[in-house]
């Protein structure tokens, strides 16, 4: 059983209206799910700051102390292969932006291989606010008032997403056009040796510069705990950041970057 202070963060109903209107079918299974995976073996507790340790220990341990473990063994089947690239459309009923999503399936996170920390830095390079291709889109033509391509740190495959808010809905064949030229750009170029250098220097000072504050270490640390049940994952993956070469680059941009991998969906007014 859960300790009774666990209780007031599961209180808030979260989703959508026709959630909500069918939990009444569902109790059965929410309880079910609550003691598969509300367990201590899927929880990181981190305390940062000025503690006392000793102190803070004990109070710990008075209120999670006897929460027993769980014996629930996930089996996640392998996602079958996407067949393809996918296209959808989304019309929209009320008036709105496009909003266009470029999709590719990427792997899980992992501080053992180079692919996780290969895909930061393409992203920064490419589809940041630092790339040619936001400032073509953004500053100089500012067709786009919202641009970016983030990979997003999953314990399971998960996807790299690029989105693109276009301010005028003539223009997002256009914009769907440069992000595919960027795409096999990435996958044909090879990085100035230099260029890279670079942009290692910036993720890693700047994932320094945000550990300057307590909220900031705690924040930080738990994002990295939560994929692998230790901060030293952190050390692991800024290892793998500084042997990643230019090779590794265009390698890791061909194997995910794939046509087959690709699902573009837009999201568009017909008010």
């Amino acid at each position: 059983r859960a300790p009774a202070t666990l209780l007031p963060l599961f209180s808030t109903t979260m989703g959508f209206l026709r959630d909500i209107e069918v939990m009444p079918e569902l109790y059965e299974f929410s309880r079910q799910f609550h003691r598969r995976y509300y367990r201590p073996e899927n929880t990181t507790m981190i305390v940062a700051g000025d503690v006392d340790v000793a102190a803070t220990r004990q109070l710990v341990e008075e209120s999670w102390g006897d929460w027993e473990r769980g014996d629930f063994v996930d089996e996640i089947p392998e996602a079958l292969p996407l067949g393809g690239p996918k296209e959808v459309v989304v019309e929209w009923p009320s008036e709105t932006l496009p909003v266009l999503q470029v999709a590719y399936r990427m792997p899980a996170y992992s501080d053992e291989t180079l692919e996780s920390a290969a895909l930061d830095i393409l992203s920064y390079l490419y589809f940041s606010s630092s790339s040619a291709l936001y400032e073509e889109l953004v500053l100089v033509e500012q067709c786009c008032d919202v641009f970016f391509g983030i990979y997003a740190d999953h314990v399971d495959p998960y996807l790299y997403v690029v989105t693109a808010r276009v301010k005028d809905a003539a223009r997002v064949e256009d914009v769907r056009r440069r992000v595919a030229e960027t795409v096999e750009l990435m996958k044909s170029e090879i990085v100035d040796a230099g260029r890279l250098e670079t942009v290692k220097s910036h993720l890693r000072y700047g994932f320094a510069m945000r550990m300057d504050h307590t909220d900031g270490i705690a924040g930080l640390l738990a994002r990295y705990v939560a994929l692998k049940r230790t901060p030293e994952t952190i050390n692991r993956l800024y290892e793998q950041y500084a042997r990643v070469t230019a090779e590794d680059l265009q390698r890791v941009a061909r194997t995910y970057f794939a046509e087959e991998n690709r699902v573009t969906a837009l999201l568009r007014s017909v008010a």
